[in-house]
């Protein structure tokens, strides 16, 4: 996503105007999450792979999404689904200005993403700020 802010209504043209790879199996996403991610990406952090089964995203939507904005590689493991998995299109797919993470739900992702990255949390607050 080159030159253009990165917002709700980009995010969303995004999403509507490409084809991916994988397919989403939930039909809403946060904003504020996809934003944080895409920002930590671009500076460098790594995350954990995607959970993918049979070419559903069973976890890491937001990351996924993150990571194309980002013209980012993610990497993928298989999954299994315990339920009757279904995807979605990712046209149907919307995005909310909601941010489902609280500020202690921020927090522990930070930490898990230094621990991740083998770097400081202060080193990475730093790097987000």
């Amino acid at each position: 996503m080159n030159n253009t802010k990165l917002c709700i209504e980009s995010t969303s043209q995004f999403i509507s105007e490409n084809l991916f790879e994988f397919v989403p199996s939930q039909e809403r996403l946060s904003f504020p999450i996809i934003k944080r991610l895409y920002l930590k990406m671009k500076i460098g952090i790594q995350f954990a792979p995607l959970k993918i089964c049979d070419g559903i995203i069973i976890d890491g939507h937001h990351r996924y999404i993150a990571a194309c904005l980002a013209e980012i590689s993610c990497e993928f493991v298989p999954a299994q689904s315990n339920s009757n998995l279904m995807g979605t299109k990712w046209q149907s797919v919307r995005i909310v200005t909601e941010d489902w993470d609280t500020a202690q739900i921020i927090q522990e992702m930070n930490i898990t993403d230094a621990k991740y990255n083998n770097i400081n949390l202060d080193t990475l607050n730093q790097l987000i700020e």
